[in-house]
């Protein structure tokens, strides 16, 4: 009889919980998507600026001579979550895209992908639980994401890049201003300087610097409980020790400031 009264009970919570489920839209691991899809007219040296939160980033360049913007929302429970994110996008001298919310949904994200025509020039792009990648495209920009990673590829212009718990990749035509991460490596080119010095930082993770031969710069690098490797570089040094090294590349200039802790800090010439 016990038994019997047990099973009956369970019955009963089985019963209500897929009632209460389906009632309001609990359909947990049933992921649903809607896609954005849209072209912008833009005038030569407009600006972007793209401000995203849970999801990736990828903006490249293409032969037209609009913007296409295409998105991709996500959400595991359904689409009562996916229509409370929108995209929206402004045009006021300058391209906004941005995701908005009037609060944070954890189960929903959007991914981007951005194409621009060669003379638009990206300013800012800011993320966060999700990458970001650029390629091929211009600008001075400052590009922002956290637990993501950030690439830049051929890039025309300086990148100011900012993220944790992910990797920074930087390769091509590049300057660099400033690149920090914490627990992930760096790997970046540096082909060419600015006015200000350029500061490089990682906490846990690797170091890996390609210098052009036509630099000049002040050089300063420093870690702890690893090792810095010159390799082909020619580095007239001040102060050298296992884990600090202090000189310049070529007639000096600039500091090249370099700096990681429980990670090693390799210098290669760029060919």
């Amino acid at each position: 009889m016990a038994n019997r009264f047990i099973i009956l009970i369970s019955i009963f919570f089985i019963f209500i919980t897929f009632q209460f489920t389906s009632c309001y839209g609990l359909h947990f691991n049933r992921e649903t998507q809607e896609e954005f899809l849209k072209t912008y007219t833009v005038q030569p040296g407009t600006k972007l600026e793209l401000y995203n939160r849970n999801g990736s980033v990828f903006v490249s360049t293409w032969d037209k001579d609009y913007v296409e913007v295409y998105a991709v929302k996500r959400s595991r429970y359904g689409k009562r979550d996916l229509g409370k994110v929108k995209i929206e996008v402004k045009q006021n001298g300058r391209l906004t895209v941005r995701t908005k919310s009037d609060r944070f949904i954890s189960g929903v994200s959007v991914d981007y992908e951005i194409k621009l025509p060669g003379d638009v020039v990206v300013d800012r792009v800011e993320n966060s639980n999700g990458m970001i990648k650029l390629e091929g495209a211009k600008g001075d920009a400052r590009l922002i994401t956290s637990n993501g990673s950030i690439t830049v590829k051929d890039w025309d212009g300086y990148i100011d890049a900012k993220t944790s718990n992910g990797s920074i990749r930087i390769f091509g035509n590049t300057g660099i201003d400033k690149v920090e991460t914490s627990n992930g490596s760096i790997e970046a080119e540096i082909s060419r300087l600015g006015e200000d010095n350029v500061k490089i930082t990682t906490s846990n993770g690797s170091i890996k610097l390609y210098i052009s031969e036509n630099i000049n710069a002040d050089l300063e690098m420093k870690t702890s409980n690893s090792r810095i490797q010159l390799n082909d570089v020619e580095i007239l040094t001040r102060n050298v020790s296992k884990n600090y090294i202090k000189g310049k590349v070529g007639k000096g200039g600039n500091l090249i400031f370099v700096k990681t802790s429980n990670g090693s800090i390799d210098l290669y010439k760029l060919r």
